[in-house]
């Protein structure tokens, strides 16, 4: 879609492009998030941890 947009003036083109960037942006502080935490040793399920 990247190479069709560069090629042509396609405004749908441009406009699902800036659709999934927003998404992107959108999303990232979630995955930093959750990648932070995955690194500091915390549960990979979100779940408590089972007392027995």
């Amino acid at each position: 879609m990247v190479v069709e947009v560069v090629l042509e003036e396609n405004l749908a083109g441009k406009e699902h492009l800036a659709a999934i960037a927003a998404v992107l942006v959108l999303c990232a502080p979630t995955a930093v998030r959750q990648r932070r935490s995955r690194a500091r040793g915390g549960s990979t399920s979100g779940a408590p941890p089972i007392q027995s």
